[in-house]
C-alpha cells in the first residue's frame, strides 16, 4: 500500500490510547467514520467539525493531534490556474 499524503497522523496513536475507535469517534462527532479514519491516517486534512471537536473530546491540543503539514491552511496549496475570461 502506498504512503498517505500526510503520514499518520498523532491522532490515531491518541485515539487507541484513549480506547477509542474511529466508529465511536465519528458518531460522537456527527461525522463518518471514513472521515476521522481518513484524518488519522494521513490521507486528507482534518474537516472543520475534527479541528473543532476532537480537542475538547480528547483533552489534547489541536497540534498534539495533527502534524503541521495536514493542518496547514488550503490556501497554501498551489492554486489551479483559471482560465480568465474578460468581460
Amino acid at each position: 500500500m502506498s504512503e498517505s499524503r500526510y503520514g499518520e497522523q498523532p491522532l490515531a496513536r491518541i485515539l487507541r490510547e484513549q480506547r477509542w475507535t474511529f466508529t465511536l469517534m465519528a458518531d460522537e462527532l456527527g461525522v463518518s467514520r471514513r472521515q476521522v479514519g481518513n484524518a488519522a491516517k494521513g490521507w486528507s486534512r482534518p474537516i472543520p467539525a475534527l479541528r473543532e471537536q476532537l480537542p475538547i473530546i480528547l483533552g489534547v491540543p489541536l497540534e498534539e493531534l495533527f502534524t503541521p503539514s495536514a493542518l496547514e491552511p488550503f490556501a497554501a496549496q498551489p492554486e489551479h490556474r483559471r482560465k480568465r475570461v474578460n468581460a
